[in-house]
């Protein structure tokens, strides 16, 4: 009879201490090693952080081949213009020089002068010649008047008798200006052409550098885009704009093979 009641005492106090067992296995579990490091990685994954690169613009554009052929270009052309330039002064020069000596060594060679005008002496007065009898018996009769010439009706004008003027030689106009005049105005025309030849020059210098340097920027923007996605960059600077930059961060060399290769495919 003891037996059987010690033997319900004992499945009595199993039955109440399984779920506390059961509680205590479970909460082992939850904090065990293995199962806090899966946690973890799944709450406190570190955020990804904004990704910086750099690279040297001013060595880029320095050993950029394409950059070498553009300044090669530019420079071919400022000496075809500087040529320009002094053959047109080279011109200058000479024809100063022939002023000068037409200014010293020909001091006759002025303007020619017109030649003179011959002006016709007046006719001397031929002298009355005395009257006769006979004239005079003339000059008395009615409707001549002392001259002897046939009196004017009475009541109609009488015109005015004018001598006549004595022809006039002709002045012959300027045949050609003088050599003087002409060496001036062929300086003045070439002195007016040299100011235009520079300011077109200057002009034309400027806007085909600019227009070959925006050709550079936009094939380096290009690769440069291209190594930033590859590298899953966020940003790129230029190195020469910042104090301090890690070299592991550079990656103009990077850069420089790929331009250098996409000039090679162009080719």
């Amino acid at each position: 009879m003891k037996k059987v009641t010690k033997a319900k005492k004992v499945l009595a106090n199993e039955k109440t201490s399984f779920p506390f067992l059961t509680f205590l296995t479970f909460l082992t579990f939850l904090t065990s090693p293995l199962y806090a490091v899966s946690v973890s990685k799944v709450q406190v994954a570190p955020k990804r952080g904004a990704i910086i690169a750099t690279i040297d613009i001013e060595r880029i554009f320095r050993v950029y081949p394409a950059t070498k052929k553009a300044r090669e270009d530019l420079e071919k052309l400022v000496l075809l213009k500087e040529n320009e330039i002094a053959a047109k002064r080279a011109e200058i020069f000479r024809l100063t020089e022939e002023i000068a000596k037409l200014k010293v060594g020909a001091p006759s060679e002025a303007l020619p002068t017109a030649p003179p005008v011959a002006v016709a002496a007046p006719e001397p007065a031929q002298s009355a010649a005395p009257l006769t009898a006979a004239t005079t018996d003339i000059l008395a009769l009615p409707g001549f008047d002392a001259e002897g010439t046939p009196a004017a009706a009475s009541g109609e004008p009488q015109a005015a008798l004018t001598p006549a003027e004595p022809p006039t030689a002709a002045v012959p106009a300027q045949e050609t200006t003088s050599p003087l005049a002409q060496k001036e105005a062929q300086l003045n025309t070439k002195k007016a052409e040299l100011k235009i030849l520079e300011r077109d020059a200057e002009k034309n210098l400027e806007d085909l550098e600019e227009a070959k340097t925006k050709t550079l920027l936009a094939k380096i923007y290009l690769s440069l885009r291209e190594l930033a996605r590859e590298k899953s960059v966020d940003m790129i600077v230029d190195k020469n704009a910042i104090l301090w930059g890690s070299s592991r961060l550079d990656l103009t060399d990077e850069l420089l093979k790929r331009l250098k290769n996409t000039l090679i495919d162009e080719e």
